[in-house]
């Protein structure tokens, strides 16, 4: 077998300059960092809107970040037509050079084509490519776009793409198993050449022993409370309304309730709108943005995490970043069912609880059995931290998951 250093992979992705928190960026950080410190050769290709390129210096900020972060070589490319559908069937001109060049430049066996639209700018001119394609299906893109309100042509035409790129890849990375089910099912496939690789978390950044996390709860003044946290965006999948409707409803059962939103400035007034929308007081809640490299050293503090979802595709094939992030912290999550193999897990260990929810809120039935789980929380904290530590190391750690990746390459490459 040949040595992981000389392997050269090449990702291909989009990430915007502001470097937020979604579960995009997160991934491909994570993934090639994990590659990089495997000995895997790893080259950054990330394009960027030109209208997003307001000054060098932010272009430079974004350079060192993703150097820093990833540990690869990186290579920022500002480009108009990255999500353009009416691209001609040969590629972007720009485009196609960028993978050309730094692909023949670096000697690169693999090209990893990060989510639909760097696959299929890859696929276009794969005939020019001395190299194997890796399609990292980070979600149901079609429908993403249409639960986001797109115009039906564009559905349309994603659609069209998502199946020659399920037809054309030589390598398919899915986030869950149900993801892998619903595409063989919706295009009629039977995918031989695939990895299952959730969003997964280095776990040894959430370490939070028992004392630091008395003391900072303490300084918070949190000792009394139970703290359910929100980590993430509020983007229309996060389901947001549903979220804070939800804990209205415990929080008028259960006073000693505190929201924790660790949420990106940006949605920071979105937050407050729904704040002030659903009654909860001042000392009821506490709103921040800490950046994603910290989010260890503040999470810990919470007893419960949230991760609700529309019934939806989107979220049925789904793998959040989150999830893992909470059970890391030695947070239990509170989830709603058909989010990947989320509640597989949960069942699985007993991590969490399941329920059913919609914008009004949960049943009196499921906001019973909240508090009931709550109450048992209270008593055996500490265990219910052990077993999320548990879970998320042997389930959830990309120390794990990672070694299947390359074992990946060097499956496609032989």
């Amino acid at each position: 077998m040949m040595e992981e250093k000389s392997i050269a992979v090449l990702h291909v992705c989009s990430i915007s300059p502001t470097m937020g928190q979604s579960g995009y960026e997160i991934r491909v950080i994570e993934e090639t960092h994990l590659l990089k410190e495997k000995g895997i050769k790893v080259i950054i290709l990330c394009f960027i809107r030109r209208n997003q390129l307001f000054s060098l210096s932010r272009l430079f900020k974004l350079y060192h970040q993703l150097r820093k972060m990833s540990g690869a070589i990186v290579y920022i490319v500002p480009t108009s037509n990255f999500f353009d559908l009416q691209i001609s069937p040969c590629g972007d001109k720009w485009i196609s050079r960028a993978i050309i060049f730094i692909s023949k430049f670096h000697r690169v066996k693999i090209i990893h084509g990060q989510a639909l639209y760097s696959t299929m700018h890859i696929l276009r001119i794969r005939q020019k490519l001395n190299a194997k394609v890796v399609f990292e299906v980070h979600g149901a893109s079609p429908e993403e776009t249409e639960m986001s309100g797109g115009h039906p042509n564009r559905i349309k035409k994603l659609e069209e793409w998502e199946k020659e790129a399920f037809r054309s890849a030589d390598h398919f990375n899915f986030v869950s198993y149900k993801m892998r089910d619903y595409f063989q099912k919706k295009y009629s496939l039977n995918f031989i050449n695939y990895s299952i690789i959730p969003c997964c978390v280095h776990t040894e950044k959430f370490v939070m022993v028992w004392n630091e996390r008395e003391q900072k709860r303490h300084e918070l003044g949190l000792n009394d409370k139970i703290v359910i946290a929100y980590l993430g965006t509020l983007t229309v999948w996060q389901w947001p309304e549903a979220m804070f409707t939800l804990f209205e409803q415990i929080h008028k059962k259960r006073k000693d309730t505190f929201f924790y939103l660790l949420v990106p400035g940006s949605d920071h007034d979105k937050a407050l709108e729904l704040i002030h929308k659903h009654n909860i007081s001042d000392d009821s809640y506490r709103l921040e943005e800490v950046p994603h490299d910290k989010v260890g050293a503040f999470l810990g503090i919470a007893d419960i995490g949230l991760l609700l979802r529309k019934q939806h595709p989107v979220n049925y094939v789904a793998s959040p970043t989150k999830f893992g992030e909470y059970l890391a912290a030695g947070v239990p999550v509170i989830v709603t069912d058909e989010i990947g193999d989320t509640s597989a897990i949960i069942d699985k260990n007993k991590v969490g609880i399941v329920i059913n929810v919609d914008n009004e809120g949960v049943s009196e039935e499921n906001l019973n059995r909240l508090i009931d789980f709550i109450d048992k929380l209270k008593i055996d904290r500490n265990e219910f931290a052990h077993r999320c530590k548990q879970t998320a190391e042997s389930e959830l750690d990309w120390n794990v998951w990672g070694q299947k990746l390359i074992d990946a390459y060097h499956n496609i490459l032989s």
